[in-house]
């Protein structure tokens, strides 16, 4: 995880910055960057929420229940009949498939299905939680095929289309309520998804994270 931001920042630095925004009401940096055929996207959000840690933690973690039912009949491992309760426009469905850790929801594989540009895809990511006294961290990174095979025993080539995906929440109780702090970084050199247009494609999905899971399942202060 260090490596990884680490190895971002000094990176940028040589990046040509092509997009920047930024909503002081929402919270929200995003940015991305090119140099030659490798795109970044980085984005942060902040809030503040009247629940607790363990409240928040837990809805961060029930992946499953945020998915487009519009596309229930394309779904492999979830019930069909079930609704998700919260909306992804390109999630058919996510599922925890492995636990790595000896406690449940401490260090697990999930499995992800989106739908998008006419294709199916399925990616896995290995999520981690780690408790302090005052602080719960959840990091989520995206597999690639010889992790998946050394972990699940299978191929697949899908998560190749991303060089890397890494996702950060921290929760942390402040005064008055509790601040959740999401950092999002993912580095491309696909063809095709290292393009100018894609950008705000990733932007619309960090702000759709929020807008229709999170501020609708907490009880947001600021």
């Amino acid at each position: 995880m260090i490596t990884l931001m680490f190895l971002f920042f000094i990176s940028i630095g040589f990046a040509e910055q092509d997009y920047h925004f930024k909503d002081k009401d929402f919270n929200m940096v995003f940015t991305s960057s090119k140099v030659d055929d490798l795109r970044t996207f980085s984005g942060s959000i902040n809030r503040t929420y009247k629940n607790t840690q363990e409240e928040i933690l837990n809805g961060i973690i029930s992946y499953e229940k945020r998915c487009n039912n519009d596309l229930r009949k394309k779904r492999v491992i979830i019930d069909r009949k079930y609704v998700c309760p919260f909306y992804h426009k390109s999630t058919v469905e996510s599922q925890a498939v492995k636990q790595i850790s000896l406690k449940p929801n401490q260090d697990f594989i999930l499995h992800r299905t989106l739908y998008s540009g006419g294709s199916k895809l399925t990616y896995y990511d290995r999520v981690k939680v780690t408790k302090n006294k005052s602080t719960i961290i959840v990091t989520q990174d995206l597999l690639k095929s010889p992790q998946i095979k050394e972990l699940l025993g299978k191929s697949i080539s899908d998560s190749d289309y991303l060089k890397s995906v890494h996702q950060e929440f921290i929760i942390k109780t402040v005064e008055g309520g509790v601040k959740l702090s999401m950092k999002y970084l993912t580095t491309t050199d696909h063809w095709m998804m290292n393009k100018y247009f894609v950008v705000s494609k990733f932007q619309e999905g960090l702000m759709s994270f929020f807008t229709d899971f999170i501020d609708k399942e907490f009880k947001r202060i600021k």
